[in-house]
């Protein structure tokens, strides 16, 4: 009998152990909670506002997975290792004192980086992956010179990054759907600014060890989509191109495969900016202001980093996060979005938008 009971404690023990590992590489909350998902919009920095973080272009608002209340407005400063970046990326900071890495795969892509030189050829995509025997998670964001450098420094987000709005998507992801996002990064392309792979995880993670050590797609066709499932059994669609594609990313491919016109929120100041593209039967008109409510002040998307588009009407609402712009330049760079179908998400940012670059009404 008392071998019986210790024999249900170690499995409990067990048990409890996987799910506290579990916790510790997952997408989290500001009460440092697990969460499958979240997304995030840094603010631009918009003087004179009297919101502090705001005026100093440190604000943040935030949806999670686990409410529909749409955008709230965070209290903590983006650059804070508390916030929600700083908190689901401190297992990159904190390992160091554990010295042990032999359990963990990351990867940190940026085309331009924390250090060294700014990339032109690779993808013009920026990320975090982040992974453990129990699964992980994956950050698409939109930051320049971000996150900075493991295990030689702690969170912090970057002065470069201030001016600008800015945009988070964050997955927790189970062993066999983070895989699936190795694929993903080998049509992307990524410039790869820290890696570490594990000779413990490889046979787990055989893709995203190839991706982490710079595997790319060497042949047609040059676009890859890929279904990914949270570890809630949230679907998320992912579009990741490849610098061979060498078309736009949202008109000529997201529209198509998700069957509905768009409104894009991407950067507008980088050379060879596309206007709206009005082709039947599916549109991408550009976003030209935004307003969110609480903000309480309206921004260009000449002051917005951020990456994301919504569905053109709520019978489909589709939103999707990513990091390539809409440019004739980046028709030639990998990278790609996340696409998620979800009403109160596309309500937040749908709701967001002041105005557009319209296409003629037929």
């Amino acid at each position: 009998m008392k071998n019986l009971l210790i024999m249900y404690l170690l499995i409990f023990l067990l048990k409890q152990g996987r799910t506290l590992s579990k916790l510790l590489q997952s997408c989290k909350d500001e009460n440092n909670n697990s969460v499958s998902w979240f997304v995030i919009y840094k603010i631009p920095k918009i003087k004179g506002h009297s919101n502090d973080l705001i005026k100093s272009g440190l604000a943040y608002a935030y949806i999670l997975s686990e409410s529909n209340l749409g955008w709230t407005l965070s209290e903590k400063s983006i650059n804070d290792s508390s916030s929600m970046p700083g908190l689901t990326l401190a297992p990159l900071y904190e390992n160091s004192s554990e010295g042990n890495f032999q359990d963990v795969l990351h990867i940190l892509y940026n085309d331009q980086p924390p250090i060294g030189n700014r990339s032109f050829t690779k993808g013009h995509t920026k990320g975090v992956v982040y992974a453990r025997d129990s699964g992980g998670f994956w950050l698409v964001h939109s930051v320049p010179h971000y996150p900075p450098l493991p295990n030689t420094t702690q969170y912090s987000y970057p002065k470069s990054g201030l001016k600008n709005g800015q945009s988070y998507l964050c997955l927790t992801l189970p062993p066999d759907q983070l895989e699936l996002v190795g694929t993903q990064l080998m049509y992307n392309e990524p410039h790869i600014f820290s890696n570490l792979t594990s000779s413990d995880l490889g046979a787990l993670y055989p893709f995203l060890t190839k991706a982490a050590l710079g595997s790319e797609v060497t042949s047609p066709p040059w676009y890859h989509t890929q279904l990914l499932t949270t570890e809630s059994q949230i679907n998320f669609q992912s579009f990741a191109k490849a610098s061979k594609f060498q078309k736009d990313l949202y008109s000529d491919w997201v529209v198509t495969v998700l069957n509905v016109s768009l409104l894009a929120e991407t950067w507008p100041n980088g050379p060879g900016h596309l206007n709206s593209s009005c082709q039947y039967p599916f549109r991408v008109e550009n976003v030209d202001t935004i307003d969110l409510s609480i903000v309480g002040d309206s921004f260009t998307s000449h002051k917005d980093h951020s990456k994301w588009a919504v569905s053109e009407t709520k019978d489909d609402p589709w939103v999707c996060i990513g990091d390539i712009n809409r440019a004739a330049s980046q028709e030639l760079r990998g990278g790609g979005t996340v696409c998620v179908r979800d009403r109160s998400l596309w309500e937040a940012y749908f709701n967001s938008i002041s105005s557009v670059e319209s296409c003629p009404k037929l």
